[in-house]
């Protein structure tokens, strides 16, 4: 059995360009859902500001769960099995040079804001110290395992990245017993499952906790394992596409879809934010996310037609560095005194989309290439070395 990484990589031209098709609404997606994070973070609200901005700015934080969802649908579209070690750590090293050049980069340029706050508040020699720690140790992506320490600190938004790595590790793993369900109503009973225990892990910390403390709330947000169900749920969900039959009602249903999650979505958004800050943060928004990923995915006419809009699809491939620059490149504006009004801000988004784009271009797109070719001659290298180590042995018996 050929893998898929091995078939995706000889796939005609034809076949990739129909594969990039289905997927293009959905990097549009990720574009939007990261500009959301982005006003989340950084958008100036004051008193005067209408109830109905502060709440759209105030739920931004929802879209990381949504990027968790996706994060396996998408992986899911692309890698279909694992039949041999080789396949398992090319994705891994695939997943490697995707993620971390851009991540290493962001690290370094929030650099100067921590040490001199550090070097404000400490002196300079134990900035100095606690800071080249905190690098260090962000750099091996640990982060969200060791919370609560001076080891923390730089960047802070990529703490995803860290929880991310974990669902890159665990996927071949997962990808198999989850796709060897070929039942829609199975598929749906995982992503039912995920959801129920995201739920009643998020319902038994708060029974404990009745009002954690802001940095165990944080620990609780970002861990790697309450928020693997989002991560399986994506996972179920690509199966679940796969499975399903199609129809040409297919966008009609998908409309629909989009105003089922707007419908849950909005009384949530209403009426849950304090009694259910933890759930939202953790998995309780799950049948949403799943709703929507497959209305997107199915949508048709003029909203796929802009979704599927090249420039609107660029924006979506630059939408990891987007996420990854916009707090570093805030802290560096205000530190030139950026003017902190809605024409400042307007100003920082169009630099930050600027920016991205180009780090996309000439930082993770050729990085991530030149990785992938390293590794692969190598790999090549080793397989020859096998077979050549092999080939000794047999004419020497």
């Amino acid at each position: 059995m050929t893998n898929a990484i091995e078939r995706n990589s000889l796939a005609p031209s034809a076949l990739r360009a129909k594969k990039a098709s289905k997927i293009a609404p959905l990097t549009s997606l990720r574009f939007v859902a990261a500009l959301w994070v982005v006003i989340y973070h950084t958008f100036p609200l004051d008193e005067s500001s209408a109830p109905t901005l502060r709440g759209l700015v105030q739920y931004g934080f929802v879209t990381v769960g949504l990027f968790m969802v996706l994060s396996g649908f998408l992986l899911t579209m692309a890698y279909q099995w694992f039949d041999h070690p080789r396949s398992i750590r090319r994705f891994w090293v695939a997943r490697f040079a995707r993620i971390y050049p851009v991540y290493l980069l962001s690290l370094l340029a929030d650099l100067p804001r921590l040490l001199s706050w550090r070097v404000a508040k400490y002196g300079f020699v134990s900035a100095a110290a606690a800071t080249f720690a905190t690098f260090g140790f962000q750099s091996t992506l640990l982060q969200t395992w060791l919370p609560f320490t001076v080891l923390q600190g730089l960047n802070s938004p990529s703490w995803t990245v860290s929880t991310e790595a974990f669902f890159y590790i665990a996927f071949p793993f997962l990808i198999g017993p989850i796709s060897a369900i070929r039942s829609p109503n199975g598929l749906l009973g995982v992503m039912a499952g995920a959801w129920i225990v995201a739920i009643f892990t998020s319902a038994l910390i708060c029974a404990f906790l009745i009002s954690p403390p802001i940095n165990m709330e944080m620990a609780i947000q970002q861990h790697p394992l309450l928020r693997l169900p989002e991560f399986v749920a994506g996972i179920a969900l690509a199966n679940f596409y796969r499975a399903r039959r199609s129809s040409e009602r297919e966008s009609r249903n998908a409309n629909i879809g989009l105003m089922v999650s707007l419908a849950v979505f909005v009384p949530l958004a209403l009426y849950a934010y304090e009694a259910c800050y933890l759930a939202l943060h953790n998995g309780l928004l799950i049948p949403v996310y799943c709703c929507f990923i497959l209305s997107v995915a199915l949508c048709g006419g003029g909203l796929r037609t802009l979704l599927c809009f090249p420039a609107f699809v660029s924006l979506g491939e630059a939408s990891y560095a987007i996420y990854l620059a916009h707090a570093p490149l805030r802290a560096a504006l205000q530190a030139a005194g950026l003017d902190e009004t809605i024409f400042g801000w307007v100003v920082y988004i169009a630099m930050l989309i600027g920016v991205s784009v180009l780090v996309y271009r000439y930082v993770e797109r050729p990085l991530r290439a030149r990785i992938m070719k390293i590794y692969d001659n190598w790999a090549k290298s080793v397989d020859e070395d096998a077979h050549g180590r092999a080939f000794v042995r047999k004419v020497a018996k």
